[in-house]
């Protein structure tokens, strides 16, 4: 059996047992239901199928008399008239266009994963398998899907999308770095349009960890600074109606009127993140008592994130082999680790509750409305 078959065996068996783990049981679930946040989603998909066969893609949606009285689409940043699941429900049932469009995003994070960990980081080909299969079962899109916030379908994207944005180009040429490029920019696009509004400004700073990591690797990113400033100005471009309409939708309607919701204590503010990402999620009678100043009910799924223990166990194996070898790290080095360290507080801090930082970012744009 020569490696690609191998390949695409563990890749099918990795699939399936994610199928039948995370969909199987809850499309629909053993009472016959669904995550009650489909019925937000499933009578929006219902009045893009009425325009489609009304008047095809190449018109707008702009508005709809459905959904109590007429709503907005195209003007509102969560509707996914232009999106994979949509273009689905043209042809499949909405339940079966869930499933599909889960498995699809699934897929396709499994194999950006491999692709970033092989080519990128240049692990082998097990451990990229590993580190793959990781992301693939990650707890944020499994139980995000299963709950009904489809706008999240398209987190998966994210090891594509930094896999083209960084990937090395040791024989750098035009036409490649433009395809490289215009790839990572429809893809990060494509967040914005499929209503993943939410996601993008986590997603950019999972790209901005994911270039410091390398760099803190010595993986040679300097031909990329050109591809990244391409891709920005692909997406600026690409998605300048659909910013242009939201910004000006979200002015009309403010929506920073309510207080910002925050976990009292920094040791506490450590943990939940900490728990909830290797150990597993609080119940939902812990959630409700977490957060200081919450004005609506936190409920499990918000916090179901885990991807098991065993990458906390990595990540404290590699530092004891750091500190106990005492790496020489260049001090260039030092300053990207310093830098990441940074960015992965910057979640803890936003969500860290104090009435004087609570105030501060009040005051900030796009925070002040999360």
């Amino acid at each position: 059996m020569n490696n690609k078959i191998k390949f695409i065996f563990i890749f099918l068996a990795l699939i399936s047992v994610f199928y039948l783990i995370f969909v199987s049981p809850f499309f629909p679930n053993q009472n016959g239901n669904l995550g009650h946040d489909y019925d937000i989603w499933f009578p929006r998909m219902l009045s893009g199928v009425y325009h489609y066969f009304e008047n095809g893609l190449t018109e707008i949606p702009w508005f709809t008399p459905s959904c109590c009285g007429g709503t907005m689409l195209y003007a509102n940043p969560q509707y996914l008239f232009f999106s994979i699941p949509q273009f689905l429900n043209f042809y499949f049932d909405p339940i079966t266009t869930i499933k599909i469009t889960i498995l699809i995003f699934a897929s396709l994070g499994f194999l950006g994963a491999f692709l970033l960990s092989k080519n990128v980081f240049n692990l082998s080909k097990s451990s990229s398998i590993f580190m793959a299969s990781f992301f693939l079962f990650n707890g944020f899109f499994a139980y995000r899907m299963i709950i009904g916030h489809l706008g999240y379908h398209s987190y998966m994207l994210l090891p594509f999308i930094a896999y083209f944005l960084f990937q090395p180009n040791q024989q750098a040429s035009f036409t490649k770095n433009l395809f490289l490029a215009f790839s990572s920019s429809l893809l990060f696009s494509y967040i914005l349009y499929s209503g993943g509004v939410h996601l993008l400004l986590p997603i950019s700073i999972s790209l901005v960890a994911i270039l410091l990591l390398a760099l803190i690797q010595d993986i040679e990113v300097n031909d990329q600074k050109s591809r990244i400033i391409i891709t920005m100005i692909f997406i600026l471009c690409i998605t300048a109606s659909k910013l242009n309409i939201s910004f000006e939708t979200l002015e009309t309607f403010a929506r920073d009127y309510y207080p910002l919701p925050g976990i009292d204590g920094i040791t506490y503010s450590l943990w939940v993140p900490i728990k909830s990402i290797f150990f597993g999620p609080f119940t939902w009678m812990d959630t409700n008592n977490i957060f200081t100043n919450s004005k609506w009910t936190i409920q499990r799924h918000e916090l179901e994130l885990s991807i098991t223990f065993i990458p906390l166990m990595i990540i404290i194996l590699g530092g004891t082999l750091t500190i106990s070898e005492r790496a020489n790290l260049s001090r260039r080095q030092k300053i990207y680790s310093l830098g990441l360290l940074l960015l992965c507080l910057l979640p803890l801090l936003i969500n860290f509750y104090n009435p004087t930082w609570n105030a501060i970012l009040k005051d900030i744009p796009i925070i002040r409305n999360s």
